[in-house]
Formats: C-alpha cells, sequence, structure tokens
C-alpha cells in the first residue's frame, strides 16, 4: 500500500505543486516529498488535512493505495476479479461529476 503515491497522483491531477498542497496543509514541500516518496508515512492529523485539501475521503484514499502486492498469495484471483469494479464503484460515489479527476493509475 502506498499512500504517499496515491496523494502525489491525485495532486498532480489537481494541478496543485508540492509547495501549494504542503502550504495548505501547514506542512513543508520537504515533508510533503518525503511522503508522496514513501520516506514517511503521514501521521493522522496531516493525513486528513491532505485528503480535506484534495477532496476525498480518507477510506477512498487507502483504496486507490491498495496493490496488487499487498495482497496474500492465496487471495489475489479475488483482489485480480474484484478490484476493479470497486475502485471504479469508490471513485463514481466520491467524484461523480468531477470533470478531469479520474484518480486512475494511467494517468500517474
Amino acid at each position: 500500500m502506498d499512500i504517499g503515491k496515491t496523494i502525489g497522483r491525485v495532486r498532480k491531477q489537481m494541478g496543485l505543486s508540492q509547495a501549494k498542497l504542503a502550504s495548505a496543509v501547514g506542512i513543508t514541500q520537504t515533508s510533503l516529498s518525503q511522503i508522496e516518496n514513501g520516506v514517511t508515512r503521514p501521521n493522522q492529523k496531516t493525513l486528513n488535512a491532505i485528503c480535506k485539501e484534495i477532496g476525498i475521503p480518507e477510506s477512498l484514499l487507502y483504496v486507490l493505495s491498495i496493490k496488487r502486492e499487498d495482497v496474500p498469495d492465496n487471495k489475489k484471483e479475488i483482489y485480480d476479479t474484484l478490484y476493479p469494479s470497486i475502485k471504479d464503484f469508490m471513485i463514481k460515489i466520491f467524484h461523480e461529476g468531477d470533470e478531469g479527476l479520474s484518480l486512475s493509475e494511467r494517468s500517474s
């Protein structure tokens, strides 16, 4: 699970610079860079602020961050079958009508 990479992907899709998002959240650009690069994990307060600023609930951030490698080997077939639909469903629930924000990995 790579929450930082997902934050970076969404931030870029929104056209926000690291400096602008970091400032809005109350952290340094260096701190945000470390989060996006997986060097550090955001604390709960910072994660809440990031989610609020990028306009997605924390639960959706977690769903978008799940990777195949996170899934036990004996569950990968289920993941392969269900995850794309679940991810698309969650995006539609939280971003229906939000033009230009695909939240997909293909846009990174």
